[in-house]
């Protein structure tokens, strides 16, 4: 009787996993299926058992086998990493550009190359046709400062993967200038988080212009506060939360001030922080106790417990955390949060 896939598949993980049928059904184009399931459902310590035994040369070599079908090569590419397959027989996969199936494949060794780390092979798909393939190995940060160039590619695709890519080569990252003014919001978010973690001073003018941008999408103007922050350029959080306490403003942008002030190790921080705690919003309220606690400021204990005793039932945890840390020996604040708590009768 010819068992179906499924049927196999549970027979090969059954209780105990079959290493041995598992690799003679591999061999056989019949049972790949049922074996390609099991190995992707493998516990670890099973799977530790296959890789060990050899797995993953099984699985590479049908991913570079013309006769299997599209399906069991494009699983097996899929596998193969996680099972220490061997990544040189799948960068010739890599080039294939010539029919739909081959793009297919491209972009499945793309990815299981990227996987394994074999950065050396996967820099070679830097000029493949298929724009999936290209933001892969941008993303990878496989051509190293080479990275930027794709930050010109036609597809915001590969602009975005590019600008992501460049987290892995913070020295080059002053090459993202343009695309933090790119037509694409989401080049723009993406080399924006990768500006602030840079270091790259350079970098600080077009930040501001975002941060500063009424007309720029709120998240993009959120990620640009904080990322001049890590830089070290924090008037534009001190101007929002000033603008904040005198006429309310936007509340996610002056929460984000709050959050690159927090990362300030300078006095000069603490008292934007401390008057931030009698913001308009009580979310800022709370980031704001929540970061003068990090900071260990104990001079804010009086104004956070003054905080916590008006606070919504949702903020209270947040705040007992705060109180926790700048005095271990208070008291806990009342009632635990939960779906049950009463409301608090006080608007913000």
């Amino acid at each position: 009787m010819m068992l179906s896939g499924a049927a196999l598949a549970l027979l090969l993980a059954g209780p105990a996993f079959d290493l041995g049928a598992t690799q003679r059904a591999l061999a056989r184009p019949e049972g790949r299926e049922a074996a390609l399931t099991t190995l992707d459902r493998l516990s670890p310590p099973d799977r530790a058992t296959a890789r060990a035994a050899g797995i993953g040369g099984l699985l590479v070599a049908i991913a570079a086998d013309p006769a299997a079908s599209l399906r069991d090569r494009a699983w097996s590419l899929r596998l193969a990493p996680l099972y220490d397959g061997p990544p040189e027989p799948l960068a010739p996969l890599l080039a294939g550009a010539d029919t739909p199936e081959a793009v297919a494949l491209a972009r499945e060794a793309a990815q299981a190359l990227s996987v394994a780390g074999a950065t050396a092979l996967l820099a070679a798909g830097r000029a493949h046709p298929d724009p999936e393939v290209r933001a892969t190995v941008a993303r990878s940060g496989a051509l190293g400062a080479d990275t930027c160039a794709l930050l010109s590619d036609p597809w915001p695709a590969v602009r975005r993967a590019a600008a992501q890519g460049l987290r892995r080569h913070p020295a080059a990252a002053g090459c993202l200038v343009p695309a933090l003014s790119d037509a694409d919001p989401s080049v723009v978010m993406a080399a924006t988080r990768v500006a602030g973690g840079s270091g790259v001073a350079a970098l600080q003018p077009a930040l501001r212009r975002i941060a500063g941008n009424a007309r720029a999408a709120i998240p993009a103007r959120v990620e640009a506060i904080i990322a001049l922050g890590h830089l070290g350029d924090t008037e534009p959080a001190r101007r929002i939360l000033s603008t904040h306490a005198a006429k309310g403003g936007i509340e996610p942008l002056a929460d984000a001030a709050v959050r690159a002030l927090a990362g300030d190790a300078s006095d000069a921080s603490l008292q934007p922080l401390r008057d931030a705690l009698r913001a308009p919003s009580e979310r800022v309220r709370v980031s704001a106790a929540q970061a003068l606690a990090q900071r260990g400021d104990r001079d804010s204990l009086p104004a956070i417990r003054a905080l916590a005793a008006r606070c919504q039932p949702q903020a209270r945890a947040a705040l007992a955390a705060a109180l926790q840390r700048l005095d271990p020996q208070a008291a806990t604040l009342g009632e635990a949060v939960g779906s049950d708590a009463p409301e608090d009768a006080s608007e913000d």
